[in-house]
């Protein structure tokens, strides 16, 4: 987890200026670029918000782009309207957030689990 996608050296989440909170995947021959497009279209229901929680997808070179926006292109006109919401640009600098939001749903699910005396676990995909 970090912020990316602005121009304010070395944001922070109280000083996040012009920048995104966005997670930075590497994948190789085993998990392509399309593989994660195809996964983040299928979970991801953009909508409308701040730049912060914005939705966007970074490329890093002219194939990424194109394979990005040609499969926006592609739901959109099946009818899923909404992933026009969703901002393609260039790959800027990442810059990583600070500990407490690094896996936060999990330090949640642990926090309810030690208050409520449940174990809660995320439902898989």
């Amino acid at each position: 987890m970090g912020y990316t996608g602005g121009e304010l050296f070395e944001p922070t989440y109280k000083r996040i200026g012009d920048h995104t909170e966005a997670i930075l995947i590497e994948f190789n021959e085993e998990l392509t670029y399309q593989d994660i497009l195809e996964k983040f279209w299928s979970e991801h229901t953009p909508g409308i918000a701040m730049r912060q929680y914005r939705s966007a997808v970074f490329y890093h070179d002219e194939a990424q782009k194109q394979a990005a926006e040609t499969m926006q292109a592609q739901l959109i006109s099946e009818g899923k309207k909404w992933c026009r919401h969703t901002a393609i640009e260039p790959a800027m600098p990442f810059w990583q957030a600070e500990e407490y939001h690094q896996k936060y749903l999990a330090k949640m699910l642990s926090m309810n689990s030690m208050l409520y005396g449940e174990e809660r676990k995320p439902i898989p995909p």
